[in-house]
């Protein structure tokens, strides 16, 4: 639902703007795909230290 809407303020947004100000939007989405995406590895990263640190505690005996 709230992608829904968001798809069409986007594409209501892009119906206004010129080519320039098109490829900057474009530019601006791929910027956050990639922070979403950083974010992502980052997590998948600290969880995967989490997940040692208590495979190290419990096989320590």
């Amino acid at each position: 639902m709230l992608d829904t809407e968001i798809e069409r303020n986007k594409e209501q947004l892009k119906a206004n703007l010129n080519k320039k100000q098109k490829k900057l939007l474009l530019r601006f989405e791929d910027s956050k795909d990639l922070i979403k995406e950083e974010s992502g590895y980052e997590s998948f990263v600290a969880g995967f230290k989490i997940d040692l640190k208590i495979g190290y505690e419990t096989n320590k005996d």
